[in-house]
């Protein structure tokens, strides 16, 4: 029984990935996080700098990187909303983990463009248009009106309205 134990032991350790390493390569531990809150950004990209793969930071914005053995580590890290930071870390990075900041940056998109028909405000209050869901249909006549938005008899059983 203990042998049986002590090789399931063996088994986990051998197949955990931080020591998937093959002799020659490193893993390098980090957090980034954002650089005026501290707090933690989720699902940045981490990579060598050069490298076209890399890992994503976790739901507390830690990383576990494998790259080859070096004096020196040139990083590349991206994340929507942030500006690009490429930082070296030195050989110390191999044996502890390192928070990195990134500062926010403000995206720009193309301007939306809203147009509407003006729509008289006596039209709003002339009782001959109907209903307020008929003046709707009236005045946008687009989309489906029947059965989305016209009105449902409620049963007052003692609970909520029927789904």
């Amino acid at each position: 029984m203990r042998t049986l134990l002590r090789s399931l032991i063996l088994v986990a350790a051998v197949a955990s990935p931080v020591t998937a390493q093959r002799p020659g390569q490193v893993v390098l531990h980090g957090s980034v996080v954002d650089a005026d809150s501290h707090a933690p950004i989720v699902g940045a990209f981490v990579a060598g700098a050069e490298d076209r793969t890399g890992v994503l930071t976790d739901s507390l914005g830690r990383f576990s990187l494998l790259l080859e053995r070096a004096g020196t580590y040139p990083l590349r890290f991206v994340q929507l909303g942030y500006h690009t930071l490429q930082a070296t870390m030195p050989k110390q990075a191999e044996t502890r983990m390192f928070t990195v900041g990134l500062k926010a940056d403000a995206i720009e998109i193309e301007g939306l463009t809203v147009l509407a028909d003006k729509l008289d405000q006596h039209d709003l209050f002339d009782t001959s248009a109907g209903t307020a869901a008929e003046l709707l249909r009236q005045a946008m006549p687009f989309g489906t009106w029947g059965a989305t938005c016209a009105p449902r008899p409620i049963e007052r059983s003692g609970g909520f309205p029927p789904a």
